[in-house]
């Protein structure tokens, strides 16, 4: 959530202090909903009335919503996923680092990791070749030779893990 204090003058021309906060959160892995590309935002009556000025009129389908407002239905499961998601980061976390290509494991409370490699280009086209997909942030400033690896399974990390260990081979 960000935080912004914003000095707005009273008509007396004194001035008060308003707080405008934005969350936004997707609808994403944790709560099995990426298909459908929804989010949610939360903030102050301000910001609100900014982003009703841009966005369409019926920007999400009413199958999404009857989806969404189900899984709000649900939230002790998708607490229950994201433990498990934190757990299987954390694992694998711990499985990069014994990696020889990998150089480095960023720190990471999302549903992904930030991984530096000695030649990102090389092992992203070796996973690719193993009908693994990541994304190449190389060209990002500050992310030279990163891939961004999403969170899986127990069994799909551990295929990672193993693909890239295999790369080490090579």
């Amino acid at each position: 959530m960000a935080m912004l204090n914003l000095h707005l003058p009273k008509p007396s021309g004194s001035t008060i202090f308003t707080a405008l906060f934005f969350s936004y959160n997707t609808f994403s892995k944790a709560w099995g909903l990426a298909g459908l590309r929804v989010g949610m935002a939360m903030a102050s009556e301000p910001i609100i009335q900014l982003f009703n000025k841009i966005r369409p009129p019926f920007n999400i389908s009413s199958n999404s919503q009857q989806m969404v407002i189900q899984a709000l239905d649900h939230l002790a499961d998708v607490n229950t996923m994201i433990l498990e998601t934190i757990e299987l980061r954390d694992q694998l976390i711990i499985d990069l680092k014994e990696v020889k290509v990998v150089e480095q494991v960023y720190p990471s409370d999302a549903n992904f990791l930030l991984v530096k490699c000695k030649d990102a280009r090389a092992v992203y086209e070796h996973l690719k070749e193993h009908g693994i997909l990541v994304s190449d942030k190389s060209r990002m400033k500050g992310c030279e030779n990163c891939l961004r690896m999403s969170i899986g399974t127990a069994s799909e990390n551990k295929e990672l893990v193993e693909i890239l260990k295999a790369y080490n081979k090579a």
